[in-house]
Parts: C-alpha cells; structure tokens; sequence
C-alpha cells in the first residue's frame, strides 16, 4: 500500500471496508451514513475544505460527478 505522508489514511480505509461490510449485510442505512463520513475524509486529500469545493472545479463535459 502507497504511504502518504501528509495524512494518515487509516481511518478512510477502515470507513471504506465498513462501508462494504454493511453494503453486503445489506445495512444500507449505514451505507448512507458511512458514504457521508468517507466524503467528509476526502477533500483534505485533495486541499479542499469541502466535497462541493471538489465537485465545483471538476472538469469535462459531463458535469455529473
């Protein structure tokens, strides 16, 4: 696995293998509540402060992101 030095991204990947786990028990009230905490992890990564932030300057003719 690639190590990233700025974050730690244990805790993404232990929400991503819950988010699985639930998904197969078909837990998908958690699904829901697990996809929201993963979003919440992601924009750091990027250096956004937000999801809309990320979404807003993603580019293409699709503008479904």
């Amino acid at each position: 696995m690639k190590k990233n030095e700025k974050f730690d991204l244990t805790k993404l990947i232990e929400l991503c293998k819950e988010l699985n786990e639930c998904y197969d028990n078909e837990s998908f009230l958690a699904v829901a509540m697990l996809v929201r905490a993963i979003l919440d992890h992601i924009p750091p990564i990027f250096g956004y402060d937000s999801f809309a932030e990320i979404a807003s300057n993603y580019g293409g003719s699709n503008r479904t992101f």
